[in-house]
């Protein structure tokens, strides 16, 4: 029987349409609109300085669909811990056709399934082999649940269905669980913790990270979101190996192109620094160096229920000649390439169309 170590980890870095409407105008660029789960009326503010009018309200005995905000719910993007491309920083993947950061209220459950490919996968004990698609497939559960617009917990477990014919790993490949805080309207905080196996039954790895997310709009269809935070990657080998760590600084930048609470498209660059580290692997010293993952991703969240999306991510870890560079870790452990494709459901959140003070991305 395998026996699961106890694992600790901490990190911590501070850093101060609706689609089927007939006729339908998305709000400029700066306006703020909200519209009260519980009433008609839908108000709009204009802050700048410059505006030639000044605010307007607008009151309606029936509820209307030409101004209705429809904030999005999708994709959990919850963390791997050692790979921010797999990971907590981005929330809902439908949030990536809308203007907020928090779920605004319900909660939502994702399936996804990840093919994992690379030029050469380091095994132990042996030469390192390819992994072609469809080789290494995982397959993902998570649920998503808003705290009164104003937080969000999340937690997800990671299978491996089917590997190559060379490995033997767990079917179990990871667990993890995290939260996010809306502070101030553009920003939000997530605080993570992820558990998994190593690969070749070494031991275990966790990882804890957090950090803070901005998101900017400067048009009804494109926003960039920034985020910067901290991790920390403890490693603990079985048959009383030293433990290995690595503390990395870690940081976002994504540009996303929306039509809104219909369809969202993004592309993304995550990078992680290496600040400290102790330790040896199995195989001798351990080396980490500075990485970079990009990826494309969209989603398709005109159902008020349903999302579907998909990603392909580039993730990148150490040099395939320099094994002290790599992690013994399947998901995000070396060069590897990810195609995800999910579908989420959303349950108790009613009409597609929700705003207000939920609204934390303007």
């Amino acid at each position: 029987m395998r026996r699961v170590p106890a694992l600790l980890a901490f990190a911590f870095l501070s850093v101060p349409l609706p689609a089927l409407a007939d006729d339908v105008r998305a709000p400029p660029e700066d306006v703020v609109t909200t519209a009260d789960d519980g009433a008609a009326g839908v108000t709009t503010v204009d802050d700048t300085a410059d505006a030639p009018a000044p605010a307007t309200t607008l009151t309606a005995t029936e509820p209307t669909p030409t101004l209705a905000v429809e904030p999005a719910v999708g994709h959990t993007y919850d963390a791997e811990g050692i790979s921010l491309s797999s990971g907590q920083m981005m929330g809902s993947a439908r949030s990536n056709s809308s203007n907020w950061l928090i779920l605004p209220r319900g909660w939502e459950a994702t399936g996804e399934l990840r093919l994992l490919t690379a030029d050469a996968m380091p095994l132990a004990g042996g030469p390192a082999q390819p992994m072609r698609l469809t080789d290494v497939a995982i397959t993902r559960a998570a649920v998503r649940r808003s705290l009164a617009g104003k937080a969000e917990i999340t937690g997800g477990i990671d299978l491996l269905p089917k590997q190559t014919s060379y490995t033997d790993e767990l079917v179990w490949q990871g667990a993890d669980v995290g939260a996010r805080f809306g502070i101030r309207q553009h920003y939000a905080e997530w605080v993570d913790l992820a558990v998994g196996p190593m690969t070749a039954d070494q031991g275990y790895w966790a990882s804890a990270s957090t950090g803070v997310q901005r998101r900017a709009r400067v048009h009804q269809t494109l926003s960039f979101q920034t985020a910067l935070g901290g991790s920390v990657t403890p490693l603990r080998f079985d048959g009383g190996a030293e433990m290995a760590w690595l503390a990395e600084v870690v940081a976002r930048g994504q540009a996303l192109f929306m039509a809104q609470d219909m369809f969202g498209l993004w592309l993304s660059a995550d990078f992680g620094f290496p600040v400290a580290h102790g330790g040896e692997l199995p195989g001798g010293a351990f080396d980490p160096t500075s990485r970079v993952d990009v990826a494309i991703g969209c989603v398709y969240s005109v159902v008020d229920d349903w999302d579907v999306y998909a990603e392909l991510s580039v993730v990148d870890r150490g040099d395939a000649g320099a094994p002290a560079t790599q992690l013994p870790i399947l998901q995000g452990g070396f060069d590897q390439r990810v195609l995800s494709v999910g579908i989420t459901r959303h349950y108790g959140q009613g009409d597609h169309g929700y705003g207000g003070d939920l609204n934390l991305a303007y």
